[in-house]
């Protein structure tokens, strides 16, 4: 895996393309910090990536929806209140 600054990837964008999509996954950096992650992809993954996304959310949801039915939730007043220290 290789670390490329987005000034990098601004100057030459189509190197780094290339790169990513026929040998590997690139780390671009901003300030010194990861930042986002460039990857090829084809056809054939693009399914399996949008699914393993779209998995994830939805488990998520579900997630969200048994906490809500079992009244683990906060309201959106009480849960400003928490974070503002109110409480």
């Amino acid at each position: 895996m290789k670390f490329i600054t987005i000034r990098e990837l601004a100057r030459s964008s189509s190197r780094y393309l290339k790169q990513a999509h026929d040998k590997e996954d690139l780390v671009i950096t901003r300030q010194g910090l990861p930042y986002a992650i460039l990857s090829g992809i084809d056809g054939d993954s693009l399914e399996d990536y949008i699914l393993a996304k779209h998995c994830k959310l939805e488990q998520q949801f579900d997630q969200a929806r048994l906490e809500y039915d079992a009244g683990e939730t906060l309201s959106a007043d009480d849960f400003l209140r928490a974070i503002e220290g109110e409480e």
